[in-house]
């Protein structure tokens, strides 16, 4: 790890976005890298595709070898095989979201990480991450779900019973509306929750590491963004958020691997304009736009 000097910057604004934008283009050549890296067990349920092919030639007799196992072990080992492939995924791509954040945070702590030590920063961090996300994902989504659950049967019931003169075919209406309810409730909380992930980093290994206090902090922070300055960041946002996502789906028109590079190239559009945001914020409420964390660094070769 090399020391490089704490980059100063009077406009937290633009500037910032623009060293931003300098440190992550810089490594595009790693983001894909990894992105494959995550994407490399797709190619193992290639699998059962296979061993399937082998099985049809051998019974059809255009195979000159025998099948070396009986058949119904094949969706066994596809089950086998997706299982794994769902743990690796949310392992790697755990460990690969922090690691982009590190990548900025670093930077501005004046620290040139390599990309094995920014990678071993992020595997001793996923497991607290992931714990601490989960409990962020019951408080703030499962509520969320739970009422479109419960509202979502309760439309089918009273469409399907034709009460207050309804007909089960106005069942479809609420199904959108609805889907369409919950999808700005999301994107809300993911704009909402953005600054997260910088909290849990700056506050890693202190004596107020709980998620209580990160829960505390990040609504410090989002008041701020209730003042006149910030009040067209969240719209932007939100319409990132729905314009990312639809050149994710695009991507998948020519397959898994491009569908992931969209993705996360669109997921470092996100955190470029989130940290941006989150240095201003933070600049306001403290007086100061970095905090270096140095309980991060000792992870470093552990």
């Amino acid at each position: 790890m090399e020391n490089i000097t704490n980059p100063v910057i009077d406009d937290v604004g633009d500037s910032t976005l623009k060293v931003v934008w300098s440190q992550l283009g810089s490594r595009k050549w790693l983001i894909i890298k990894r992105t494959l890296m995550l994407a490399l067990p797709a190619v193992f349920l290639l699998a059962p595709v296979i061993l399937t092919g082998i099985f049809l030639a051998e019974k059809y007799g255009t195979a000159g070898y025998k099948f070396p196992f009986p058949f119904f072990l094949i969706p066994i080992i596809f089950s086998v095989l997706i299982l794994l492939t769902i743990i690796y995924g949310v392992i790697v791509g755990t460990i690969f979201k922090l690691e982009k954040h590190i990548w900025l945070d670093s930077f501005f702590d004046g620290k040139n990480l390599t990309p094995r030590e920014s990678w071993s920063m992020a595997k001793h961090l996923w497991f607290s991450y992931f714990i601490m996300n989960l409990r962020i994902i019951f408080k703030y989504y499962f509520i969320w779900l739970l009422v479109f659950a419960v509202v979502l049967s309760g439309s089918y019931f009273i469409t399907e019973n034709k009460m207050f003169g309804l007909s089960p075919d106005t069942f479809v209406i609420f199904v959108l509306s609805e889907s369409m309810t919950l999808a700005i409730v999301y994107l809300w909380l993911r704009s909402y929750l953005r600054y997260f992930i910088f909290v849990f980093l700056d506050k890693f290994g202190s004596e107020n590491f709980t998620l209580s206090n990160i829960i505390t902090e990040m609504k410090q922070l989002n008041d701020i963004n209730k003042e006149k300055s910030f009040s067209t960041t969240a719209l932007l946002s939100i319409s990132q958020e729905l314009l990312f996502s639809g050149t994710a789906r695009h991507g998948g028109v020519v397959g898994n691997v491009t569908k992931s590079l969209g993705y996360e190239f669109s997921a470092v559009a996100r955190i470029a304009a989130a940290y941006t945001n989150y240095r201003k914020a933070r600049k306001q409420l403290f007086g100061v736009e970095q905090h270096i964390n140095n309980n991060l660094y000792s992870l470093i070769g552990k």
